[in-house]
């Protein structure tokens, strides 16, 4: 198995070089790539699944309505125009990948189980002042709601330890000997 991430950021057509290996010769120089798996992995086409995922919800369906033949045409029509690695790739004019995959964006509740979950690996028990605070520390698609995650759960494990330690910073501000007016403690 083979994984590329973030290949958003890599350059137009250099993943075409692996092109032949993802093709149907049974073997290149001995080596029988048909067996291999190449995972891609990016926020290519986000724009699409952020919309489309947009629309699902404002007309009162549920996220998890949205099915995988519902986004594939147009996300991996967006992937190949979109700046990145498969802009205008030969991987997808060739039809050498099997799937594009969606990753759809994350709602507040998915990071309220993430917030939960950071808790839980700290060993301290979460809390709605905890949630919030994460919460309005992450940003929001569309802007002033808390619909999308523009990070999905990526910070959340350090805005709880942020928030352990303003608390912890908070309570001991409290406790804190202060100096005398002759400034001893």
């Amino acid at each position: 198995m083979f994984v590329f991430d973030e290949v958003h950021k890599m350059p137009a057509g250099i993943l075409d070089a692996i092109v032949p290996l993802l093709g149907y010769a049974e073997s290149i120089n001995g080596v029988d790539y048909r067996k291999a798996i190449f995972v891609f992995m990016g926020n290519g086409g986000a724009s699409v699944i952020n919309e489309f995922a947009y629309k699902v919800l404002n007309s009162g369906k549920k996220r998890t309505s949205i099915q995988y033949g519902d986004l594939r045409r147009a996300l991996a029509a967006s992937v190949y125009n979109e700046k990145g690695a498969f802009e205008y790739s030969d991987l997808i004019k060739q039809h050498a990948i099997t799937a594009v995959i969606p990753f759809l964006p994350l709602q507040e509740v998915h990071v309220r189980q993430c917030i939960g979950d950071a808790a839980r690996r700290m060993a301290v028990e979460v809390n709605e002042e905890m949630e919030e605070f994460v919460l309005n520390e992450l940003d929001w698609e569309p802007e002033r709601s808390r619909i999308f995650s523009t990070s999905g759960c990526k910070l959340v494990y350090d805005k709880v330890g942020f928030y352990l330690q303003q608390s912890l910073f908070a309570n001991e501000k409290g406790v804190i000997a202060q100096p005398s007016e002759h400034g001893e403690l």
